[in-house]
């Protein structure tokens, strides 16, 4: 068997909406006049694609793809497989491709595993049963160094400290594969998470009591 990672595309993509300066920023977009036509029961407009004329409605977002076609997308589609990029563009697809990579590669243990032990869980032994792994993982890690304020310390091993990190890294891949996170989700969901924790920090979330006085 061999496995192949879908590659994460950048499109360009523009809201359509009824405002001289929207259709305008559209007409640039497109390299073409655009003509709105008012109907019912929302302004529309037709757009040229690889399958023939499709409608956009307002509301609707106008996408270049890869080979510089136009299509329509409805906003609920969008939202679901498109997130706006910041100006790191390559960064942020160079991550995901990694996590990617590391979910396929777990996934196949994942799934091994599960197919030649005969494993069949619920989600709720599945969370329950990652979550001890985890504990037993975390509990390795702090065997490495040197907790015990009773006992003479000794020299970290750092190669054998990072090694249990790592096993613990295979325990959080198949969590987060077991309640729907995927590589797109956990970037984006981190960074939201974390740009709100520094906002938290700062005193301007809405989340009190956390501000450096």
């Amino acid at each position: 068997m061999v496995m192949y990672l879908k590659k994460p595309v950048v499109v360009e993509a523009i809201k359509f909406e009824d405002t001289p300066e929207r259709i305008r920023e559209l007409a640039d977009f497109m390299k073409k006049q655009i003509q709105v036509l008012r109907g019912y029961p929302v302004p529309f407009v037709e757009i040229e694609t690889l399958e023939g004329v499709m409608v956009a409605n307002e509301g609707d977002y106008i996408i270049k793809g890869v080979e510089g076609e136009f299509y329509p997308c409805k906003p609920e589609i969008f939202h679901k497989t498109y997130e706006k990029l910041g100006d790191n563009v390559e960064g942020h697809i160079r991550s995901v491709r990694k996590l990617e990579t590391l979910f396929a590669l777990q996934a196949t243990l994942d799934e091994r595993i599960i197919d030649e032990r005969d494993i069949d869980k619920t989600l709720d032994e599945w969370v329950a049963g990652l979550t001890i792994a985890m504990e037993s993982e975390i509990d390795e890690i702090r065997r490495e160094v040197n907790w015990k304020w009773w006992k003479n310390p000794k020299e970290v091993d750092l190669p054998a400290l990072q090694g249990e990190v790592i096993d613990l890294w295979h325990f959080l891949l198949s969590l987060s594969r077991v309640v729907g996170l995927t590589p797109e989700k956990i970037y984006t969901q981190y960074t939201e998470k974390n740009a709100e924790n520094h906002a938290r920090q700062a005193g301007t979330s809405e989340k009190e009591g956390y501000e450096v006085e």
